[in-house]
């Protein structure tokens, strides 16, 4: 962590924690709600509407490749890492203080091999990972609808 992470961190009356999500349903639902809203889904490659059953299927699989981040007992971000891909979100309210840098350092810690798929049209999420050391490596193109 960088000195200017490391000042944003002292914003927060409790430093953030990172968790293991788990089989922790409230978490699940946290992330399954946070993919379904239409202000952020934008973000994720995958962005049809995921049920609770749906979820609850998914996370029992992959649960332990999930991370949240919380500050003042409430979740503000989640990290998971499934079939090579990192999936990260951060609440807009948290954007810029190092949380996205704090989720992605336990996630290369513990999947070094980790690799990263952005949106083209999520320019921001492309500055981020770029910060962080990462290069395009690939475009994947789709016929248009």
């Amino acid at each position: 962590m960088n000195d200017d992470e490391a000042k944003n961190y002292w914003e927060f009356q409790i430093p953030p924690i990172v968790k293991r999500v788990d089989d922790n349903k409230e978490y699940w639902e946290f992330i399954r709600q946070t993919r379904n809203d239409r202000h952020f889904n934008y973000a994720f490659i995958d962005q049809s509407e995921i049920t609770v059953e749906q979820q609850e299927r998914y996370m029992t699989e992959n649960g332990h490749n999930f991370f949240v981040c919380i500050i003042d007992n409430k979740p503000v971000g989640f990290i998971g890492y499934v079939d090579n891909d990192v999936k990260i979100y951060v609440n807009l309210e948290h954007l810029r203080k190092g949380i996205g840098t704090l989720l992605m350092k336990e996630t290369k810690h513990l999947y070094p091999e980790a690799k990263v798929k952005v949106r083209y049209e999520n320019q921001e999420a492309l500055a981020f990972f770029i910060s962080l050391g990462y290069k395009i490596e690939c475009f994947l193109l789709k016929e248009k609808n």
